[in-house]
C-alpha cells in the first residue's frame, strides 16, 4: 500500500477516534432534548440517586446550565429507607452537586408495606420530589430515565399483557416531570461517566433476578442485542408509533364520549357494536374514566357485553352497571335528605342537577315548564324545605289531579331509566310532595290571585339536556 494511502487512512482513523470521544463527552442527544424540554428560563429540580444515569444527567446539567439559560438547578436525593446503602450512594450524589455549587435536599420517605413494593417506592419519591418543586419553585422536575430504561419497562408491559399505553412505554414529559435521557442508552452513559472520571455508586438490588426488570436487564436484553444491537434505537421508534396510535385512537374515542354522553353521565350505546371494536373498547375506558374507574381487558370484554344487550348488568368496583334505553348508566343509589335553603343552590351529582329556591314577587316571570321550573305561594308552604331521594311508597296529588298519584307510576309513564328511579329527588315540605323534580308538581300552594309572593323552584342540568324519550312532554 503506498504511503499516502496509509497516511490517509490513518488520518480518517484519527478523526473517527476523535469525534468518538466527542460523543461521549458530550451526549448531544439528551442535550438536543434536554433543552426541548427546558426552554432558557426553567427552574431544574435533578432527581439524583448517585448512580451513573442520575450522575451523567447531573454533570449534563451542570455543564450546560450557563449556555442554555437555565438561572437555577438544584438536586434531590430520596431515601426509601429499603436499604442501609442508599445515604452513602446518595452522598456519592451530594459530592457532585455541591462540588459545583448546587444546593443538595436530601428526603426521607416511609413506603406503604403493601402491594408491588418497587411500585409504592416509585409513587413515595415521586410525591415528594413533587412536594419538593413546589417549596422550591422549580418548573421542571428532571429525572435519569434511558433508552435502555425504556427498552425494559417495555418488555415488562409485553409481558403482562399490555395494550398500546403500555407498548409506548416511558413518555419523555408528564407535567413537570422531564426525562431528556430517554434517547441515551446506558453504554453511552457509561462512556460518557468515563470520559468525563465522575464517579457513581452502583445498587446491588439493579442485578438481583428476584426482580423482574433484573431479569429483564441481565438475561433478555443480551439476547435481543445480539440480534440487532441498535436495540434501543429499534423500542424508540416503536414506542413512537404506539404513542402516536394511542393518541389517535383516545382522541377519538373522548370525541364519541362526547357525543354520546347524556343525562347523569349515561351513554349511548345506539348502533355502538357496528363501531370497530377497538374503538369501542377505548370509548368505554374512557367513560369509566368519568367516574374515576379503570377497568381491565376482562372488564372491558363484558362491559361490551353489556353494551350490545347480550348482558343485562355488570357488577364494578361495588357498583352497578346497567343497560336501559340504549344507554349505560352508573349511579350510585346513596341515600339523601338535603336543607334547600333561599337563594342556595342545591348540586346533586349523582344526576348531574342543581336546585335553586328563591322567593319573588307575584309580578315576576315564570316559566311554564313544570320540568324546569315550578312556582307555589310563598305563604302556604312549610318551611324549611328539603330535598331527598325518592323513598318506597312516595305518593302525591299532581297538579290538577285528583287523587294521589305513586312516584313510581309516575316514573313508569314518564319512561325514567330504572337506573335513574332509586336517586330521583323531590322537594318536600314537611312530608308532602311539592316537586316530582323534572316531572310533575303537586296541587299544594298553587299560585292564585291572592298570592303576593311565589315560592320559585328551579332545576338546572335536566331541562338543558336535549328533549329524551325519558322525559314526558311538556
Amino acid at each position: 500500500m503506498p504511503s499516502s494511502q496509509r497516511k490517509t487512512q490513518n488520518l480518517d482513523l484519527t478523526r473517527r477516534v476523535a469525534y468518538a470521544t466527542t460523543m461521549t463527552a458530550e451526549l448531544p442527544y439528551a442535550l438536543k432534548l434536554l433543552t426541548k424540554l427546558a426552554p432558557p428560563g426553567s427552574r431544574l429540580l435533578v432527581a439524583v440517586s448517585g448512580g451513573p444515569d442520575s450522575q451523567a444527567l447531573l454533570q449534563l446539567i451542570i455543564n450546560h446550565r450557563e449556555p442554555c439559560g437555565w438561572p437555577t438547578v438544584w438536586a434531590a436525593g430520596i431515601d426509601h429507607g429499603l436499604r442501609p446503602e442508599a445515604p452513602l450512594e446518595l452522598d456519592v450524589a451530594q459530592a457532585l452537586a455541591e462540588r459545583h455549587g448546587i444546593i443538595f435536599v436530601r428526603r426521607a420517605v416511609t413506603v406503604a408495606a403493601r402491594g408491588n413494593l418497587m411500585a409504592e417506592a416509585r409513587k413515595a419519591r415521586y410525591q415528594a420530589l413533587e412536594a419538593i418543586a413546589v417549596e422550591l419553585g422549580a418548573d421542571r422536575i428532571v429525572v435519569a430515565h434511558t433508552a435502555t430504561d425504556q427498552v425494559e419497562s417495555i418488555l415488562l408491559n409485553l409481558a403482562r399483557g399490555a395494550g398500546l399505553k403500555g407498548a409506548a412505554g416511558i413518555r419523555t414529559r408528564r407535567g413537570r416531570i422531564i426525562r431528556p435521557l430517554l434517547t441515551t442508552s446506558r453504554s453511552d452513559i457509561l462512556a460518557y461517566l468515563a470520559a468525563n472520571q465522575i464517579t457513581y455508586a452502583t445498587d446491588p438490588t439493579n442485578s438481583d433476578l428476584k426482580h423482574a426488570r433484573a431479569v429483564i436487564r441481565h438475561q433478555v436484553l443480551p439476547a435481543l442485542r445480539s440480534l440487532n444491537p441498535a436495540l434501543e434505537r429499534a423500542f424508540g421508534r416503536f414506542a413512537e408509533q404506539a404513542r402516536g396510535d394511542d393518541s389517535v385512537l383516545t382522541t377519538l374515542a373522548r370525541r364519541e364520549v362526547q357525543e354520546r354522553l347524556g343525562v347523569a353521565r349515561s351513554l349511548s350505546v345506539r348502533r355502538f357494536p357496528n363501531k370497530p371494536t377497538p374503538l369501542c373498547f377505548r370509548v368505554l375506558k374512557e367513560w369509566l374514566a368519568l367516574f374515576d374507574l379503570n377497568a381491565s381487558r376482562d372488564t372491558l370484554v363484558r362491559l361490551f357485553a353489556t353494551a350490545a344487550g347480550h348482558q343485562g348488568a355488570l357488577s364494578l368496583d361495588g357498583q352497578t352497571v346497567r343497560r336501559d334505553q340504549n344507554r349505560l348508566w352508573l349511579v350510585t343509589a346513596e341515600p339523601y335528605d338535603i336543607p334547600l335553603h333561599l337563594g342556595t343552590p342545591v348540586p346533586l351529582p349523582e344526576l348531574s342537577l342543581e336546585l335553586l329556591a328563591e322567593t319573588l314577587p307575584v309580578s315576576a316571570e315564570i316559566a311554564r315548564d313544570e320540568k324546569i321550573e315550578v312556582a307555589f305561594d310563598a305563604d302556604c308552604p312549610h318551611l324549611p324545605l328539603r330535598v331527598r331521594c325518592v323513598r318506597r311508597g312516595d305518593r302525591f296529588t299532581p297538579f290538577g289531579g285528583v287523587g294521589h298519584t305513586k312516584v313510581s307510576d309516575l316514573f313508569i309513564n314518564a319512561k325514567v331509566p330504572r337506573a335513574l328511579r332509586a336517586n330521583w329527588p323531590v322537594v318536600i315540605c314537611g312530608e308532602e310532595i311539592l316537586w316530582v323534580v323534572g316531572l310533575r308538581r303537586s296541587n299544594l300552594a298553587p299560585v292564585t290571585l291572592a298570592t303576593r309572593n311565589v315560592l320559585r323552584l328551579t332545576v338546572s342540568g335536566v331541562g338543558a339536556l336535549p328533549q329524551g324519550s325519558w322525559r314526558t312532554r311538556p
